[in-house]
């Protein structure tokens, strides 16, 4: 589910290029109908001993406040897709932040957008796991063939230095 999230929130479209994002980035950058792709974490996802490769999020519906969206993923060559009706609240104080459940009943998960590029729409979530900030790296589909560019990379060092770098999209995923 984490991946699922963080890849919604880097797909929010923050108008500033290579900047903080500001409380009205996050449902700007949701607005996009485009698939997102997570290109990178600094933790691994794995299911049944095998890391979740291709993983990417694509909007269902969006309000001012509630996110909606299905997920894919591979495990092991196999497609995942997940409907996540996650309760995804935007909370735009300070900084845009998605606080994601999938129901009322389960523990949130709150995920920052951190930094956008919206040239090369390469975004970073962070968000809390096993007691340490990790990070998420989310590229559109449209440039998702691209590497992420240097200023992107540069960032996800700095946010999530010491934490590992687990590459998750490879070049034979496809929507």
């Amino acid at each position: 589910m984490s991946s699922v999230v963080i890849g919604l929130i880097l797909t929010l479209g923050v108008t500033l290029l290579g900047a903080d994002a500001g409380p009205s980035d996050l449902n700007d950058a949701l607005e996009t109908d485009e698939p997102f792709w997570m290109f990178m974490r600094s933790y691994p996802r794995i299911t049944n001993g095998a890391n979740h490769e291709c993983v990417y999020s694509k909007k269902i519906s969006l309000t001012d406040y509630s996110y909606t969206f299905y997920q894919k993923y591979k495990v092991q060559g196999e497609s995942e897709q997940k409907t996540l009706s996650l309760n995804a609240i935007i909370r735009p104080d300070p900084e845009p932040v998605l606080v994601v459940s999938a129901t009322t009943a389960t523990p949130r998960t709150e995920y920052t957008l951190r930094y956008w590029d919206k040239k090369t729409h390469c975004g970073i979530l962070t968000l809390e796991h096993e007691g340490k900030q990790h990070c998420e790296m989310y590229v559109w589909n449209h440039d998702v063939k691209k590497a992420p560019s240097p200023e992107c990379e540069t960032e996800f060092d700095n946010l999530c230095r010491d934490r590992g770098k687990y590459q998750v999209y490879q070049p034979y995923c496809t929507e």
